[in-house]
């Protein structure tokens, strides 16, 4: 029998995702509540069944009647009708209804049916060449086992199969627990055997080589020992218990076993007869088989759960018997003054089998120790972590935020926050699926994963949000941070189930706060404190500020708008047209909005104010517009320019810095326009001026605008590689470029937060 579990995938999820932690553990333990529940209710079932019931009944008659039959035939002619025909009916019916329960049973139990059908077929085999040919077809009754040369033989055949089957419907009866409970069951089995068989040796003269002949009939009980103690071993230690069918069976050949051991007695000292009780409990071992076969017919066995933990309810039977043999050898050592090799022999197979037996106790309370060391660390790692994502778990964070606010009174006193809430995310969910929406969500908490600092403790906030803690962060950083987190999700698309992908962005509220003194206390100390509680209400309701203007932004609790700087609103609507109206001409992916777009990450990263990283990004967005009145012809041309055509084209910064300068308060923006094509050895144009003399935001779009130019394919170019453009910006540092601004410009590169230029 297999008494395994089902091995049906059964996974819990919820609105969120998969929880393979404790979820799964929970359904675990449903899974082995159910099961036990089936398990008892198979056994009432089986109880309460009125045709077993009433077969038992006949069972119990059969064998009274039987018995009365026997001796009350004895010594006449009707004791062979008794003895040798009626004997076979309950035997023959064992093998009839084990054929039955083989085809009725199913999985590993189907097996283990299947060997002890076989092994009742050959032990009806055995009888009925005893009792046909052996005695009925014997001319002389009382010389049948001497004259009928192949009857013995051929019946101890049968005897000899019906009992070695034994063995292999143990061991694939437990061949679903561990290999380890079934080699400690076999093992125990082997060890009682051993003592049984030494009391018996003891009983029967010890090494009388005139005892040697009833060798053979020991065997049969000795390997029905194995069985049962085999079968009850492993199977009580892994398991809820038995089923029902094979309990009848194990109660069968322990009948069988009593019977094979007195049939042994009793033929070592001449006392065995026909109407003996010996044959009473070979019956009754052939009526609980029979009481089996029909329990597995009409229920088929419920395996029953398997148990994580070993129940060694085997080691007081072996326990017995080492100190059976240990007072054997005992009584030999007073009887004879000596201990015989024997029975050193026998100790000391005793005593290797407790050794080995112990060995096999300390691996798998080894092995459980580990196991239930693993568990303890999953679920410390569940407590506090994610099941989907792997991020910390929101109530660990808000735990996590008054430790924080005690660090932060022994550092500068600042702390930071951000919280993230992904844009349009029901769309994903509803287009796609949830387990597209899982993936999504993996993927996301693996990009805040790659563009956090070390040190920045990020986690899942709730069902699309994440928020991640900036120990010792002031504003500009914390700014910055999530401005690399925004670029990082938006950077390319999320590729989900399909082949589908999907564009993820997200809304960013940030907040600092910076610890203070309360008020004095009565003997004039005063104590820093942090306020969490604050700095979570300010990183909310600039969320919510960054979701109400549309999202994909970041918004500083108190302050602008950071992503807004690099929206077509902080430029008029006029000359955005003229910039998107160039960007056209240029090439079929965007050019001002990416350059303007990386103008904020590098003005960010060399912590330029907040008025002069505004008028950085918006002169990158317009950097361009002076080219609107060259035509197509200059701006599309393929062939090398002309000198009058190139001094048109050297025109175009002025001209946009002219442009500048007309329109409202824009006037600001015009130096940064008309030097971005200044370099920093003096040989750029128009002015020519070098060094720090070019303004630190036209410096910041040149290298953007170069980057961009050779990222796209151009009329009068093919678009380079990342590996070849970098090389080129790589070059042209301390010659065209200020190396600072390359510096950052590289270093944002690497952190993967420059992003390719979008098609239009």
């Amino acid at each position: 029998m297999t008494f395994s579990p089902g091995s049906g995938d059964r996974r819990a999820v919820n609105h969120d995702g998969a929880l393979p932690g404790p979820v799964v553990e929970l359904a675990e333990h449903t899974e082995y509540q159910r099961r036990t529940a089936a398990f008892v209710a198979h056994r009432k079932a089986v109880c309460r069944d009125e045709l077993c019931r009433l077969s038992a009944v006949c069972g119990l008659v059969w064998l009274v009647l039987y018995q009365s039959f026997a001796w009350a035939a004895g010594g006449t002619w009707a004791a062979p009708l008794v003895t040798d025909a009626l004997y076979l009916l309950p035997i023959a019916a064992a093998t009839f209804l084990g054929v039955l329960a083989v085809r009725r049973s199913t999985g590993r139990i189907r097996v283990v049916w299947i060997w002890l059908a076989a092994s009742h077929a050959c032990w009806l085999a055995g009888e009925l060449t005893w009792s046909v040919w052996g005695v009925w077809l014997a001319p002389d009754r009382t010389a049948a086992v001497a004259e009928t040369d192949l009857a013995v033989p051929l019946a101890e055949v049968g005897y000899t199969a019906s009992y070695a089957l034994l063995v292999p419907a143990a061991w694939f009866g437990f061949v679903e627990t561990r290999k380890l409970w079934r080699a400690r069951a076999l093992l125990d089995a082997a060890l009682v055997v051993l003592a049984v068989g030494s009391v018996a040796w003891r009983l029967l003269g010890g090494s009388d080589p005139v005892r040697a002949d009833i060798a053979a009939d020991l065997a049969y009980p000795a390997v029905g020992l194995v069985f049962v103690v085999a079968l009850v071993g492993a199977g009580l230690a892994g398991h809820r218990g038995i089923p029902c069918s094979i309990l009848l069976s194990i109660g069968g050949y322990l009948f069988g076993i009593v019977a094979d051991a007195g049939y042994a007695f009793a033929d070592a000292n001449d006392t065995y007869s026909d109407t003996s009780l010996v044959n009473l409990g070979w019956q009754t071992q052939a009526v609980l088989l029979t009481l089996g076969g029909l329990a597995a017919v009409r229920h088929p066995d419920v395996e029953p759960p398997v148990e994580r933990f070993d129940h060694d309810r085997a080691f007081g039977a072996v326990l017995v018997s080492g100190l059976v043999v240990a007072l054997l050898v005992c009584v030999d050592q007073i009887r004879n003054q000596k201990v015989e090799t024997v029975w050193l022999a026998v100790t000391g197979l005793v005593l290797t089998g407790l050794l080995a037996r112990q060995v096999l106790t300390t691996r798998e309370r080894t092995r459980l120790a580990q196991e239930l060391d693993r568990a303890l660390q999953e679920q410390r790692r569940t407590a506090v972590t994610d099941g989907l994502t792997g991020l910390y778990n929101r109530p660990f964070f808000q735990a996590l935020l008054g430790v924080e606010a005690q660090r932060a009174l022994h550092g500068n006193g600042r702390a930071g926050l951000i919280l993230v809430d992904l844009d349009s995310f029901a769309e994903i969910n509803d287009h796609h699926g949830w387990a597209a929406g899982d993936a999504v969500l993996v993927q996301v908490a693996d990009r805040l994963r790659i563009a956090a600092r070390p040190g920045d403790v990020l986690a899942r906030y709730g069902g699309v949000e994440f928020a991640c803690l900036l120990p010792q962060t002031d504003e500009e950083a914390a700014m910055e941070v999530a401005e690399r987190f925004r670029q990082a999700l938006r950077r390319t698309s999320i590729v989900v189930g399909s082949g589908a992908s999907v564009a993820v962005t997200g809304s960013f509220g940030v907040a600092t706060a910076a610890g203070h003194l309360t008020e004095p206390a009565a003997d004039g100390a005063s104590e820093l404190v942090v306020d969490m509680e604050r700095l979570v209400r300010d990183a909310d309701r600039a969320l919510s500020d960054a979701k109400e203007r549309g999202g994909d932004r970041v918004v500083v609790a108190g302050r602008a708008d950071r992503r807004t700087l690099a929206d077509d609103t902080d430029v008029p609507a006029e000359l955005a047209w003229l910039a998107d109206r160039v960007d056209r001409v240029l090439s079929d992916h965007e050019h001002s909005t990416a350059v303007a777009r990386w103008c904020l990450l590098v003005g960010s990263y060399l912590a330029l104010d907040h008025i002069e990283l505004r008028q950085v990004v918006a002169a990158g967005r317009l950097h361009d517009i002076g080219k609107f009145g060259l035509g197509a012809a200059i701006l599309r041309k393929t062939d090398p320019l002309t000198e009058a055509e190139w001094g048109a084209l050297r025109c175009h910064p002025a001209e946009g810095a002219r442009l500048l300068r007309g329109v409202g308060d824009h006037a600001a923006l015009a130096p940064l326009v008309a030097a971005h094509h200044e370099r920093w050895d003096g040989l750029g144009y128009p002015e020519g001026i070098k060094g720090e003399d070019i303004p630190l935001g036209a410096r910041i779009i040149a290298v953007c605008d170069s980057w961009a130019a050779m990222r796209v394919d151009r009329p009068y170019a093919p678009a380079l590689d990342a590996r070849a453009a970098r090389d080129e910006i790589e070059r042209a540092r301390g010659t065209q470029f200020d190396p600072i601004v390359v510096d950052a410009f590289l270093a944002l590169l690497d952190q993967d937060l420059i992003d390719d230029p979008a098609p239009l």
